[in-house]
């Protein structure tokens, strides 16, 4: 019988092609090394590698040099997150097991990950390091390139293991944020709250508005709210999940904070370094998930973390609230005073929570009804000018690999396209008599999925346009 065996991460590394110039030296164009402990010649090799082919495909195409190298066993990304600092990311392809002659015999599956998913993977990576740290080159202005290489350590030793190869589909491709639907009374609800909020805490630069993993409201960039959101979703609900699931009772909440400053320094590879990626134990349902560990107690200690954001990457303090599902994300100004102040939390706290206890209730009835809906078909609906995400695929729900394949390339074809006008449309028939129908246009991307094993291609494309015109108001109607 034959067995399937998922992708996995195989090596991790970054690399400054301006440092080690000499032979002897090599080892210093190396920022970090996933797995750390592999042998250091190893580590050149590869390194040394990875930069020829950068040089060399700079020759072809200077502004966009090598992206991707595939292999029969593996396939490798390549991204280059600042001036002259690239990330590699090299991935095993998954493989079949099966025995043939009585011998054991791999079939490898090259095309079973995208590129533009690997290289999404690697983004992200950098984009939630910049997120927490700043970038690269502001690290090394303000401090060193070893301070550099410790940074880099701490955080990826802490970040690595959640990155989930199996999960690597178009929704990672597409890195979109999933909204949730109310009505506009209490749209203006939440935004009045927000605004009162900030006109009573000048501290507070901007906000957003969360109910469980869906936004509600935001002023944030996009670009910074979808890190946000990955981290929201990836980090912060997915530990508070873990953590219901195995409370220890009588730990104190304090034990599991850091008790150092609000940045990270550097100094130890200490876990405890990265707290924003380890939450405290046990289950929280109110109060701050980033902020006091006890608002009861005035010498408990406080945890707030730094993060870069806006155009200019200038440090902020990020102030996590919630209360039952409902979660607010704070952003002040970074060095402000109020961020080690207990009073501030005290304060925040009897303005923000009846509030909050008022509307929460409201938002758990709308999120009720969308999850009462029962859809049809499944399908993907992505806007890439507000970076909205909706489908009927839930979590859970098991779409095959081949279905997932042929999703991932109609998104690369629509990618390649998209300079060209109009609608483009892809329909195709798969191995067990589905369809799977693809459509874009301007910015916005739909996928259906239609499992009638009869059905003809005028039968789907009528289903198509009656699916658009019921979900998305006409606009993939020529």
């Amino acid at each position: 019988m034959a067995r399937y065996v998922g992708p996995t991460l195989m090596k991790l590394f970054m690399l400054d092609p301006r440092l080690g110039t000499r032979e002897e030296t090599e080892h210093e164009k190396i920022l970090f090394y996933f797995p750390s402990d592999t042998p250091l010649n190893q580590q050149q090799s590869d390194v040394g590698l990875s930069e020829a082919l950068i040089s060399f495909t700079k020759t072809f195409s200077p502004d966009k040099p090598c992206e991707a190298v595939h292999l029969e066993k593996s396939r490798q990304t390549f991204f280059q997150c600042e001036p002259d600092i690239w990330m590699v990311m090299a991935v095993a392809n998954p493989y079949t097991v099966q025995a043939k002659d009585s011998e054991t015999q791999r079939d490898y599956d090259g095309d079973a990950l995208a590129d533009a998913t690997l290289y999404k993977i690697v983004e992200q990576t950098y984009s939630m390091f910049k997120l927490f740290n700043g970038t690269c080159a502001e690290i090394v202005k303000n401090t060193s390139i070893d301070n550099l290489r410790t940074v880099l350590g701490i955080f990826m030793e802490e970040y690595i293991p959640n990155i989930d190869l199996s999960k690597a589909d178009l929704f990672t491709a597409l890195e979109g944020v999933n909204f949730l639907p109310v009505d506009k009374n209490v749209y203006l609800r939440v935004q009045s709250f927000i605004n009162w909020t900030e006109n009573n805490f000048p501290f507070i630069q901007s906000s957003c508005f969360m109910y469980r993993d869906l936004l509600v409201w935001s002023a944030i960039e996009q670009d910074d709210m979808r890190i946000l959101y990955k981290y929201i979703i990836d980090i912060v609900l997915r530990q508070q999940m873990q953590q219901s699931q195995r409370a220890r009772p009588g730990r104190r909440r304090d034990d599991d904070y850091s008790q150092g400053s609000d940045e990270t320094d550097g100094d130890s590879g200490n876990r405890a370094d990265v707290p924003y990626l380890r939450l405290p134990t046990g289950e929280r349902r109110k109060g701050f998930i980033t902020g006091p560990a006890d608002l009861s107690d005035p010498r408990s200690p406080i945890y707030v973390p730094t993060v870069y954001i806006g155009n200019k990457n200038e440090p902020q303090h990020l102030i996590i609230y919630q209360v039952a599902d409902a979660m607010c994300l704070f952003f002040l100004k970074g060095g402000a005073s109020a961020v080690k102040e207990h009073s501030f939390y005290v304060n925040l706290d009897k303005f923000i929570a009846p509030e909050l206890g008022f509307v929460a209730p409201i938002l758990a009835g709308h999120w009720t009804r969308k999850q009462g809906y029962a859809d049809e078909y499944r399908y993907i609906y992505f806007n890439h000018m507000n970076l909205a995400l909706k489908t009927s695929i839930v979590s859970g729900d098991v779409v095959p690999r081949e279905y997932m394949k042929l999703l991932n390339d109609m998104h690369h074809d629509f990618d390649r396209l998209q300079n060209s006008v109009g609608v483009q449309e892809l329909m195709v028939r798969t191995s067990d008599d589905g369809w799977i129908v693809g459509r874009k246009s301007d910015q916005r991307e739909f996928f259906v999925i239609f499992d009638q094993k009869n059905a003809n291609l005028l039968e789907v494309n009528e289903e198509v346009r009656r699916l658009s015109t019921t979900y998305f108001n006409n606009i993939f109607i020529d």
